[in-house]
């Protein structure tokens, strides 16, 4: 089977942006710069990856193939690897309610970068409730819910309460960053993107950078807005930039004619962003290593050398990735 070798190619960028957010690139150099990257830019990758997954799972619905079997696949995968990390997230004091809401938390929405999976069985989910309601429901509802999750996640950051139920949700990062508020637009977005077959309309390559460049100088403007204005440099998830630019960009590389007959580099991609934090873990729990660019550099080489070999040993039962 024959697969795009743009988006293959932009998926193991958007891989290796994921590393540098999570390794903290650039915290050894100035903090503006770590924060542009790390709260800006580097954000770009998610977002992206679900475009891209709500892209292929057009078919699914116009084909009218099984939802349960696509949902089964990601409950085992995301099932296998709450597993694998399990020594990270169990609570040392058990006994404690407050580690026992928070390992439940994680279990339900997912361990660090895990809750990407659950985002993804959950905004597929919405989507295939709403797949017989218009496109143009579907679009405003992805925009909506977009915005609603900006606005917890600013009020989360600017006017944070301190005490009782409504203080713990909104300064609880899945409150904003969940299947709800964030996967299912931009999954939407990249359906919308295949049915539509906006990647197949006349190549227009220089305004479509044009305007790639523009929602990045866009994005650059909102990540230094926050960068002044929260005193204590709060991280954020979300920007309304993303919802021009992601579509943009994932337009742009798939629209190319190159064309791959694997899927390597397209597991190669998913294993990296499922084994990246492991490497996080152990080089930063150990004390070896400080988070920044050196870090960022290592995970890289260590996460590429093992998904390349665990991608290599699971053609056989296809269920890592």
């Amino acid at each position: 089977m024959q697969r795009n070798a743009g988006t293959d190619g932009l998926k193991i960028a958007l891989a290796m942006m994921v590393v540098a957010l999570h390794a903290s690139l650039f915290t050894e150099t100035a903090e503006y710069l770590n924060y542009i990257f790390v709260n800006g830019l580097l954000r770009i990758a998610v977002p992206t990856f679900f475009i891209i997954n709500g892209f292929y799972f057009y078919p699914l619905i116009a084909r009218n193939r099984s939802f349960t079997n696509w949902a089964k696949r990601l409950a085992v995968l995301y099932g296998i690897w709450m597993l694998l990390y399990l020594p990270f997230y169990w609570p040392v004091h058990w006994e404690l309610a407050r580690d026992q809401i928070g390992l439940l938390e994680k279990l339900v929405f997912g361990y660090h970068h895990l809750w990407y999976l659950v985002g993804t069985l959950g905004a597929g989910a919405v989507l295939h409730v709403l797949r017989t309601r218009s496109d143009k429901h579907i679009l405003i509802s992805a925009v909506a819910l977009f915005v609603m999750g900006y606005v917890l996640q600013a009020i989360g950051n600017y006017a944070p309460i301190e005490e009782g139920v409504a203080g713990y949700l909104l300064n609880s990062g899945w409150i904003f960053r969940n299947f709800l508020f964030f996967g299912f637009p931009l999954f939407a977005i990249g359906y919308l993107i295949a049915k539509h077959r906006l990647h197949k309309l006349p190549r227009r390559d220089p305004q479509l950078l044009c305007a790639i460049f523009a929602s990045v100088m866009l994005l650059v403007a909102e990540s230094s807005v926050h960068y002044f204005l929260h005193p204590a440099k709060a991280g954020v998830d979300m920007y309304l930039s993303l919802l021009v630019l992601c579509p943009l960009l994932f337009i742009f590389f798939h629209s190319r004619s190159a064309r791959l007959n694997t899927d390597f580099l397209s597991k190669l991609s998913t294993a990296i962003y499922l084994t990246h934090v492991f490497f996080i873990n152990i080089l930063l729990n150990t004390g070896w290593m400080e988070q920044g660019t050196p870090l960022f550099v290592m995970v890289m080489f260590a996460s590429t050398v093992v998904s390349a070999l665990l991608v290599w040993s699971d053609r056989r039962w296809n269920i890592l990735f």
